[in-house]
């Protein structure tokens, strides 16, 4: 048994969080920009230390940008303001059928 689970199961759990990470960005990104696309690999865990140390070393050499948890939460707030807001609903009086 493999204590920390197959690669297969790991890149499954990226791909969908790549897209949910995709459709979210596709939405809610700034007008006039292109929406920021992320791949399966953005999400995979590195286990090896030192691929680890070279994929950092990568990071810091192209300055991504790192999300803030600032950033996070209103992403999340306005995610849940749109869920959460009422719908308009017409008003249509009941009617009353009288038997015959």
């Amino acid at each position: 048994m493999d204590p920390i689970g197959s690669w297969r199961h790991d890149f499954n759990h990226a791909q969908l969080i790549s897209t949910i990470t995709n459709i979210a960005s596709a939405i809610h990104h700034e007008e006039g920009k292109e929406p920021t696309m992320t791949t399966a690999g953005d999400f995979m865990p590195i286990w090896d230390k030192e691929e680890r140390k070279k994929l950092e070393k990568k990071r810091e050499v192209e300055q991504i940008k790192r999300q803030s948890a600032e950033d996070m939460k209103s992403m999340l707030m306005s995610i849940a303001n749109v869920h959460n807001k009422k719908v308009a609903r017409r008003s249509i009086p009941p009617t009353i059928k009288l038997k015959k």
